[in-house]
Parts: C-alpha cells; structure tokens; sequence
C-alpha cells in the first residue's frame, strides 16, 4: 500500500513537471516573437527617420503647459524678442519702455522648438523661471546688440526738418495750424474750441525740472478732460484716428467697471518666472493716451479696480507710473500725454476740463487728406515741438503784473498752480503759431480763450 502511494505521487510529479515545461516553452516562444516584432518595427522606425523629419515636441511645464504656450503667456500675446546687451554696446542707463536703435546679429532657429538650456539632463523638469529667461529660439529669437542708441520721438524727422531748412516751422505754421483744427473740429461735432484745446495738447512734451528728491517740477505738461461726450458719439475711437495719423503712438483704454476690476493696468514682478510683467500703463514716451470714460457705469470698485484708479490718478496727475515689487514700490517716470473722453467731468484730476458743445447742424463729410498733406501736418506737429521757448523779461513783467492784480481780485482761484498751467498754455499756443517767445498779445489771445472756457462751463 505504502508503494503504492509512492508510485501515484511520483506519477503526479511527472505529469506536472511535463505541462511545467511545456508552459515555460511556449512563454518563451511568445516573448520571442515579442521580440522579434519590436525589433522589426525599430528598424522600421530607424528607416523611416533617414527619409523624414520627425516631428518636434515641446517639452511639458506646470499646469501642461507646453513652451509655446508659455512663452505666449508670459508676453500677453505679443511677439517678443530677446535683446542681448554687451558691456561695450552704448547703451548705458536703459529705463523701461525706452526706445532704442540698435544693430546686431538676429538669431532664429526654428528647429529649436525644445527648451534647450544647456544644463538639464534629458527628461528633467524645467522650472518656470528658466523657461521665461531662456524661452525657445523658435518662439523668441536672439538679437546680438552690437552697437546701439536711444531715440527721441520725432528725432529723425526734426533732424531732417533741421538740416534741410531751419526756418521751416515757421513756414509749416502758415495755414497747417487751421486746417488742423478744422480737422479736429470735424471730430468733435464742430467744436472749435474744443478743438483749439486739443491741437495744445497736442504740442505738450513733458520734462522735469529739478534736482530730484521730491524738489522736480513738471513742466510742459497738460492734461485734457473732454466731457459731455454721450457713449454713442464714439467721441474717443474718432479721435484716436485721426491722432492716429499724426503722432508716432497712441492708444486708447476703454474705461468699464468691468475692464478697471478685471485685471492690474500697473506693472508688476513676478517672482516665479523671475520678469517683470508690464501693464498696459507702461508707455513708451510721447505714447498719446485716450481714456474712455463714456463707458463707465455706477458700480463698485473691487481692490483691483481701486488700485486701477490709483495709478491712473498717478499717471494723470504726477506722470509717474509705480512697478510693483511686492516688498516695494519702484516709480517709473512717463511723458504720456492724456485726453480723457467723458459724459461728465472726469475723475481723474485733470489740467484743463472742456464741455464739449457740438454744432447742432448737420456736418459735411471729412475731406480726405492726401499723404503729403498729412506729411506736412506730422512736421508741423514734430517740429514745432522741439522750438526753443523763452519768456522775454518785459512780457515777464507783464504776467506779474496781472496775475497779482487777479489775485486781488479773486484770491480762492488765483494761485501759484494756475499761474502755472496759464504759463504752460501759452508756451504751447505760442510754439503752434511757430513763434519761439511769448507776446503780450497771444497772453491776451489765451486768456480770451480761457474765459469763453469759463463761461461754456457755468452755463
């Protein structure tokens, strides 16, 4: 018996030793051929990619963002291009929004579609702060700065201007400043002096006087508040325009409840990407600034659209912008000149406030000016700006004279500040006739003009 059971169980061991065996082969077998097909299709693969091009892919960020996107949405959109400055370059204290010439050596690959930053192993995660200061060549190209410089708005027309005639300013004044504001006036329903108050706006060009520290003085500078402008005249996109082709720059900024809370106009660091991201407030110099108060409604103001304003109020009143640091606030200084567009007075503290008065009969169609006609206009603006002005000492006297009179008279609004504005009004009215000094008769011609301004507004 005990034999017996010896033999079944030896049998057993057999038979499962046999189908053991017989399992282990045909795994065997199978990983085999597993591998015979894998190698088939590499060596189909490694055919293919002697005769096409692989696609390139963009390596993975935080949030599955590729490169691409990245980059996109650290610019806002635009198309950026990354600028190398070398010690010996000539371009010594740059600020932001300057604008600079340059020459160098551009750079663009476009098969360099994968972050490349020279240091990272393949598969490892690239920070967001490495992708934004090394961003793809194919998305940002290099730009190899071998010598460079910063221009002035206007600089190359007014050399130009210059050298070929110097007394061509005063030429340009003779009929170009009414036809200018026969033009401006079309676009204001038939104001002219709203329009005379424009073409002044046009011609300022602010600049600091002082040592800094708190004692700097602006000087040249004049803001604009066009009020009683109903929101669908389209006062502010008419007028951008035609300003539009005159001036190098300008921009308008719709100003809903909505767009002041939705997102910082200021700009701001930040610190994961290690930039500085501009807002729509940093401006190059001499960028005219339309900002459309049509559009605002009663509402509230979020935190967002409270600091909004204040950096507006900044920018309006101080022509200072603030780049928010987060442990501090860095002021940037601006030579922005503002029109504000609105149905009442704006709330912004603007330097002249005019009520816009539209003719009420029915206006002619604008002519259309050919390009040497707009030419002329461009140069009459650009060059009459860039006129040396000076005060002569007799008419000094005079404005003295009258503005201690005034203050006898009315000492709550005759003050040092208004004596100011009136003094830069008639610097920027005497550079539109092309006249480099100031008259007691354009003093009296502003003055006339600032009482029907007087009188437009208490009626």
């Amino acid at each position: 018996s005990s034999n017996g059971s010896d033999r079944t169980r030896s049998q057993k061991r057999e038979r499962d030793g046999q189908e053991g065996a017989e399992t282990h082969s045909q795994q065997q077998e199978a990983s085999d051929a597993n591998s015979e097909e894998r190698g088939k299709r590499m060596e189909m693969d490694c055919d293919a990619s002697e005769d096409a091009v692989p696609e390139p892919q963009a390596s993975a960020q935080p949030g599955s963002a590729t490169s691409a996107s990245f980059v996109d949405e650290v610019n806002g959109g635009e198309n950026p291009c990354l600028v190398k400055v070398y010690e010996n370059s000539r371009l010594p204290d740059l600020r932001l929004n300057d604008v600079i010439e340059v020459l160098g050596v551009l750079s663009s690959d476009p098969r360099l579609t994968v972050f490349n930053g020279g240091s990272h192993d393949v598969g490892e995660e690239v920070t967001e702060e490495e992708m934004a200061c090394n961003p793809p060549a194919s998305k940002v190209p290099r730009l190899h700065v071998i010598v460079g410089r910063k221009i002035k708005c206007y600089e190359r027309v007014v050399s130009h201007l210059n050298a070929a005639n110097p007394s061509l300013p005063q030429k340009f004044s003779e009929g170009l400043r009414d036809k200018l504001i026969a033009m401006l006036s079309h676009v204001l329903g038939g104001d002219t002096l709203a329009a005379s108050y424009v073409l002044l706006h046009l011609m300022s060009n602010t600049h600091r006087d002082g040592t800094g520290m708190g004692s700097e003085q602006l000087v040249g500078k004049h803001t604009l508040n066009i009020y009683n402008c109903s929101e669908s005249s389209g006062v502010a996109n008419k007028l951008q325009q035609l300003l539009a082709s005159l001036v190098a720059q300008t921009m308008v900024l719709p100003m809903s409840l909505e767009k002041l809370n939705r997102s910082p106009m200021w700009p701001r660091k930040d610190y994961t990407t290690n930039r500085l991201i501009g807002g729509p407030l940093l401006l190059a110099d001499q960028t005219h600034l339309i900002l459309d108060e049509t559009l605002l409604a009663p509402g509230q103001l979020q935190a967002v659209g409270v600091r909004n304003y204040q950096c507006l109020k900044t920018l309006v009143s101080a022509q200072s912008i603030e780049a928010d640091f987060n442990f501090y606030k860095l002021p940037v200084n601006c030579n922005v000149p503002v029109v504000v567009c609105s149905q009442t007075k704006s709330v912004l503290p603007c330097d002249t406030i005019v009520k816009l008065r539209p003719s009420s009969e029915s206006l002619p169609p604008s002519p259309m000016l050919s390009e040497a006609e707009l030419t002329e206009l461009r140069l009459y603006l650009c060059s009459l700006q860039a006129v040396e002005f000076s005060i002569p000492s007799e008419v000094s006297d005079h404005l003295q004279q009258q503005f201690v009179q005034e203050r006898q008279k009315n000492p709550t609004n005759t003050n040092a500040e208004m004596f100011h504005r009136m003094l830069t009004l008639a610097r920027l009215m005497s550079q539109s006739f092309g006249e480099a000094e100031l008259s007691v008769s354009r003093w009296q011609e502003l003055c006339q003009m600032e009482e029907l301004l007087n009188q437009r507004q208490t009626s």
